[in-house]
């Protein structure tokens, strides 16, 4: 009798143990995937109530049971975690004992806006949206109070970041933040000497806009060196995307050139300095570039720019030299001597214009030795040159032919006629014989009206020319000889 009892109680057993095999390792279809949550010091006890009332397990004290029998029914890892549709009782406790909370990743692009960003992360599934709503200020206030603006736009880095699904948008937001302030306080902190930088924020500020201004990493440095030397020059930085961001929704993806002369605290073109916040979150690529002078790719921009400058000396002072010849200085030389000078926006050399203005003179600083009268024909003979190599369709000559006269004046006329050939020249003067060298003659009047001054401008005709052209000549009382004269002037000019 107790045999066959005890051979039941075997059958039992194993068809107990069978059952509870079944129950605990028989993946359940559950139709689709299924998210549990776990929290902080919560137990096997009330995780498996969880899943039983949703459907998830078969039973749920052979879950508890198991979790007890391993001794870890109070050792779940907090978290969420997202069950596949077909999961058994011992896959949910491995993971829940043991596995890494599921984790929600969350990108954000270099060069991203902090709208964007928020974008992003309000869109993002699995999160609990907690901020969504939020005023920036409100949002800056919570993550950051004492943060170096009040305005978000910059302070936040971008990169690739992961929380535990279910956990709140406000953990990415303080993550980043924290990650910017780091690697700012990092550049500045090895930020070279000399950078036009009050604080941090400032630097911050310029990393955006190299970040904006190219996406190629090996050209960064370059933007950065221009951006440094504008400020430190004075010049406007007059970059694109500072006036993108400055008109907002208004920019429809096209750039107009009255965008770039309207006015907004962020244009560059219109104000100096930097812009009042950063444009973008910049990478941590823009802040190293912001934070280095780039001495050696100025060096080396700079020796190009002094090769050329020697290559270009030689030749304009050679052709302008053989101009001045022509304009009645026989024996002169030009040269142009490039004198050494500390590093600036300009190169590592200074430009002066060195002059013998007689036969076997030596050379010498021109604003140092020439006259009047030279320096009027040695700028004209410059003008000639350059005209050759530039597109520069109008030139203005305001009294080129100060201090000469006689037959020098007639060579400079001639000059400015044989430049007006290729471009549009203009030709303020007092001497008759320039004058007579022009394709078109006008006369300027000034006249008092009341307590005004009134300038007029007349073209003068053939006749009216000749009459101008002996008044220059004669004086205010003309005669028959000066008349006579002036038509000679023309005529000859004319040839």
């Amino acid at each position: 009798m107790l045999k066959k009892l005890l051979k039941w109680l075997a059958v039992f057993l194993t068809a107990f143990a069978a059952v509870v095999a079944a129950l605990l390792f028989v993946p359940k279809n559950n139709g689709k995937p299924y998210r549990i949550t776990v929290a902080k010091n919560q137990g096997i006890s009330s995780v498996s109530r969880k899943l039983a009332q949703d459907g998830i397990v078969y039973n749920r004290y052979v879950l508890v049971a198991a979790a007890y029998v391993m001794g870890v029914h109070n050792q779940l890892n907090a978290g969420s975690y997202r069950l596949s549709a077909k999961v058994s009782a011992w896959d949910i406790l491995k993971r829940i004992k043991k596995g890494r909370p599921d984790s929600v990743s969350v990108q954000i692009l270099e060069g991203a806006r902090f709208a964007q960003m928020r974008r992003i992360i309000d869109n993002t599934a699995d999160i609990a949206h907690d901020t969504r709503g939020w005023s920036d200020e409100k949002l800056m206030a919570e993550v950051a109070p004492d943060a170096l603006s009040s305005n978000p736009e910059g302070q936040f880095f971008p990169d690739s970041y992961e929380i535990d699904a279910g956990g709140s948008d406000l953990q990415i937001y303080k993550i980043a933040y924290r990650k910017m302030r780091e690697n700012l306080q990092e550049a500045w902190d090895d930020r070279q000497s000399g950078l036009p930088y009050k604080n941090p924020y400032e630097m911050l500020i310029m990393a955006s806009l190299i970040e904006k201004e190219t996406a190629h990493e090996d050209d960064r440095a370059h933007v950065a060196s221009v951006f440094v030397n504008r400020l430190n020059i004075g010049m406007r930085l007059q970059t694109d995307p500072t006036v993108i961001y400055g008109m907002g929704s208004a920019y429809k993806g096209k750039i107009r050139k009255a965008d770039l002369q309207r006015d907004t605290p962020y244009n560059t073109y219109t104000r100096s300095g930097l812009t009042p916040t950063p444009i973008a979150l910049p990478s941590k690529a823009a802040l190293e570039a912001a934070a280095e002078r780039c001495e050696k790719q100025y060096h080396e921009a700079a020796q190009q720019l002094s090769a050329g400058r020697r290559q270009a000396a030689e030749r304009l002072g050679s052709e302008t030299a053989a101009h001045m010849q022509e304009l009645a200085m026989k024996g002169a030389r030009f040269h142009i001597e490039l004198l050494p000078a500390s590093p600036s926006a300009f190169g590592l050399e200074q430009v002066q214009y060195q002059v013998a203005a007689n036969k076997g003179g030596p050379l010498r600083p021109l604003n140092k030795v020439a006259s009047g009268g030279e320096l009027a024909r040695i700028s004209l003979a410059l003008q000639v040159v350059t005209s050759q190599y530039t597109q520069t369709p109008t030139l203005i000559f305001d009294e080129v032919d100060t201090c000469i006269g006689g037959g020098v004046a007639e060579t400079v006329g001639r000059a400015l006629r044989s430049l007006g050939r290729k471009h549009q020249v203009l030709a303020v003067t007092h001497l008759p014989q320039v004058a007579a060298c022009g394709e078109q003659h006008w006369q300027v009047r000034k006249n008092n009206e009341g307590e005004q001054t009134v300038s007029s401008i007349h073209v003068l005709s053939a006749e009216e020319r000749v009459e101008e052209i002996a008044r220059m000549l004669g004086g205010e009382t003309l005669t028959a000889t000066t008349r006579s004269h002036a038509a000679e002037l023309l005529e000859m000019a004319a040839r």
